[in-house]
């Protein structure tokens, strides 16, 4: 990387590194881009469109990025790498996509950010706006990145997951309405501890207009950073305005302080764990004005995002849950906590760091079989295998056709990792779309 890039730089050439060549290149301002391994399609588009634009590959060179007065980091570049501190001791201003979004942005945010289910809320919080008759644009850390949602005329809202990776490097974002749903040990190879995790999450409260936090989980609550605040949470709400489940008449309900606002049984999502992003996309919703009694009957009709405890297929018997989005032991045991009957569980991969022990009673409870595969592997039969059948396989094929054999007629199967998917596949998604495509040819052999 030669010593001549321009002052502003961007770090990285994925999805999000070019939604910002694109913001700049709108804008007309110089920049050049590094990438230790640009993708060629990437770097095809971006010289296509603004030919002089200079693009670095290999290894940084320190000079360049010490001369920069602004770097804009990707998230998959952690803020201690040696680049970016050389900028920064430099003097040089290290910005997020999100930092940019947020001098832009023409329509108030909806921030949502959490170890768990953020994904899901995001796309819940945008399809019940969409339910009370609002434009809502959706993105962040899932489908579009937030800078290619800025648009004119504006939406009436934009919906945006955050992650961590975002977060430290956003210091002006003011929601109209930010939500933690929860925090666990997460990312502990990146973040230096999960005090220093957690801090950041909190970096979603400073200056909104509403926090909306889980008041089961002590780590979300907001202190002073937010103007007002309002909680959900899985037992009955005390104050008016929060929300929470009520038992009525021999069934569970979505509540508003007293009101009930839906049975929990009519909610397309499985599993109490979604009833709780039920209750927190209702708030979120409520801030921008859709009121919980609109807005939940919409509840009926959002049956999730792929690879988060869906049902990929029924035969013999038996349904089979992709559930590859569980990266943590903590989405692994709500995964577990939505069945009512034994289930074949499929686990594995590159482990957190995390302590596997954590999640032994649960997988006792809910798990007759273990099909174990990946880095993992080893490690949980050995904090989990005192109580069920424990089967080690070497990748998901395997794993599959194990569990064929292992699963009784009316048990479930579900892949719920409880780890990251690096070891063998490039992220959950790839993981999920093979196992997916291992049943759907025993579905096809069944037939």
């Amino acid at each position: 990387m030669s010593a001549t890039a321009p002052r502003t730089l961007i770090a990285g050439l994925g999805v999000t590194g070019l939604s910002v060549a694109r913001y700049l290149r709108c804008r007309r301002e110089p920049f050049a881009v590094w990438d230790a391994a640009p993708r060629p399609s990437a770097v095809a588009e971006l010289q296509k469109a603004s030919p002089t634009v200079t693009v670095f590959a290999g290894e940084p060179d320190l000079r360049a990025f010490a001369m920069a007065d602004t770097v804009i980091v990707s998230p998959g570049i952690p803020l201690q790498h040696p680049a970016l501190q050389a900028a920064y001791q430099a003097g040089a201003q290290i910005y997020s996509d999100i930092e940019l979004f947020a001098h832009e942005a023409n329509a108030p945010v909806i921030g949502i950010t959490g170890s768990n289910g953020k994904s899901t809320v995001t796309r819940l919080v945008a399809h019940l706006l969409a339910a009370g008759g609002m434009d809502a644009c959706c993105g962040g850390n899932l489908g579009e990145p937030a800078l290619s949602l800025l648009r004119d005329p504006a939406p009436d809202a934009y919906v945006l997951e955050l992650s961590s990776f975002q977060l430290e490097a956003t210091e002006t974002l003011q929601c109209q309405a930010a939500c933690l749903l929860n925090v666990s040990p997460e990312h502990l190879d990146r973040h230096v501890s999960f005090e220093a995790y957690r801090d950041i999450k909190h970096r979603l409260y400073r200056g909104a207009a509403m926090a909306v936090f889980n008041r089961n989980d002590l780590q979300t609550r907001p202190g002073v950073a937010a103007r007002s605040a309002i909680s959900f949470g899985l037992d009955a709400p005390v104050r008016p305005d929060d929300y929470g489940l009520r038992e009525h008449a021999g069934e569970l309900w979505l509540c508003h302080g007293h009101r009930r606002l839906l049975p929990c049984a009519e909610l397309a999502l499985v599993g109490r764990h979604n009833y709780a992003n039920a209750l927190a996309a209702l708030a979120l919703a409520a801030a921008l004005g859709v009121a919980p009694e609109q807005a939940a009957p919409a509840l009926r009709t959002f049956s999730g995002l792929p690879h988060r405890l869906q049902r990929v297929a029924s035969f013999g018997g038996v349904d089979w849950y992709n559930d590859s989005k569980a990266t943590n032991l903590d989405s692994l045991q709500a995964a577990l906590a939505a069945f009512d009957r034994p289930c074949v569980l499929l686990a594995g991969g590159r482990s957190k760091q995390d302590d596997l022990r954590r999640a032994a009673a649960s997988v006792a409870r809910r798990a007759r079989a273990l099909v174990l595969f990946g880095e993992a592997a080893e490690a949980m039969a050995d904090a989990w295998g005192a109580g069920a059948q424990v089967c080690i396989e070497p990748d998901m094929a395997a794993a599959v056709a194990r569990a064929a054999a292992l699963v009784r007629a009316g048990d479930s199967v579900l892949l719920s990792p409880g780890c990251a998917s690096f070891d063998q596949y490039d992220n959950f998604e790839a993981r999920g779309d093979d196992f997916v495509a291992h049943v759907r040819a025993l579905e096809h052999g069944h037939a």
